[in-house]
């Protein structure tokens, strides 16, 4: 099993040229898939096919991820069920918490068992946020409830039910993206709250989670959170993923970084952001690329002699299990 570092985007329903090249090139460790990547569920299998089929002439590996929250964010509509957003799980759960936990545990089995059957395998997903008002989390439904408690149960049926297909999930967004402090997309957000008031809410869910090995990756915000780390975004804060995530929490997964084209991620140059996110994190997730764009990165980085970590490489290597696929049959 080989991997690479950077989690990379394609543009249309197949693979260009460019973009194989791309794909096949050592840095890249896997594909993040959007809507303009489906039109049928059919293509969508052929496309997934396509990129698993590119990593092995390149012998390589290339896992293929996908955002699939639901309500809002789910990106896959034809021949997918609509599944619900978090906060309809909640308010269920306010009302009958036993069939709000069978119900989350069913959408799980759902989920998982549509994303593996098209090829995806990493979920970015589920949000374990807190629903404490926040643009982009709480207005756009994408946060179970603000009770940390609650969260952990709802995600932890949820995450059982995706565990009976072979997926990969990703909690995010680490420390906590739920505070209303604003849109990390178009901004750059501050939260001033102390690590001792953080600690008693955003980081239960995502301790729990661990403590339970329900994590197996996580994604950190581009938040900063000046009381711990004025300099950082948690997701480039040694003090966030290496003392609190590693140490303190003992998480020993995966970290991937959220998308380096967001504004949260800083005015940098790709390169700079990467090489940042790499620092402390396992994978560089940056979308909406052209080829061009990324092959540019990629000499830069082999200019500048860059080498993935074997700690990183053996973290992703078991997290993830490689589908096997026939070249000399796949099409036939």
């Amino acid at each position: 099993m080989t991997y690479g570092p950077i989690i990379v985007s394609i543009h249309g329903l197949h693979l260009s040229d460019e973009e194989l090249n791309v794909l096949q090139n050592p840095y890249v460790g896997g594909v993040i898939l959007f809507s303009q990547n489906q039109k049928t569920l059919e293509q969508l299998k052929e496309l997934t096919l396509e990129i698993k089929i590119a990593g092995q002439q390149a012998n390589k590996d290339l896992m293929i991820m996908v955002d699939h929250e639901g309500g809002y964010v789910q990106r896959f509509k034809t021949g997918f069920t609509a599944a619900p957003s978090e906060k309809v799980l909640g308010k269920i759960y306010d009302i009958d918490p036993k069939t709000a936990l069978e119900y989350a545990y069913q959408l799980g089995e759902t989920v998982g068992s549509e994303l593996s059957q098209a090829g995806i395998q990493v979920i970015l997903g589920p949000v374990i946020d807190l629903d404490k008002g926040n643009a982009v989390i709480s207005k756009l439904d994408r946060a179970y409830h603000e009770d940390p408690n609650i969260v952990t149960e709802l995600a932890t049926s949820y995450i059982q039910g995706i565990q009976t297909n072979s997926l990969q999930i990703t909690l995010k967004h680490f420390p906590g993206h739920g505070a209303d402090i604003g849109d990390s997309h178009i901004m750059e957000p501050f939260d001033n709250r102390t690590l001792e008031e953080i600690k008693a809410l955003d980081l239960l869910p995502f301790q729990n989670l661990i403590d339970h090995n329900l994590a197996g990756a996580i994604m950190p915000a581009h938040i900063k959170y000046p009381q711990i780390d004025p300099d950082h975004t948690a997701g480039n804060s040694d003090i966030w993923l290496k003392d609190i995530l590693r140490e303190d929490l003992h998480f020993e997964g995966v970290v991937i970084s959220d998308c380096l084209s967001m504004a949260g991620a800083g005015e940098n140059s790709n390169v700079d952001k990467i090489l940042a996110a790499l620092e402390h994190g396992d994978l560089a997730l940056l979308s909406h690329q052209t080829p061009k764009s990324y092959l540019e990165i990629f000499h830069t980085l082999k200019e500048q002699h860059y080498t993935w970590n074997e700690q990183s490489q053996h973290r992703v290597e078991n997290w993830l299990t490689p589908v096997s696929i026939d070249i000399d049959t796949a099409f036939a």
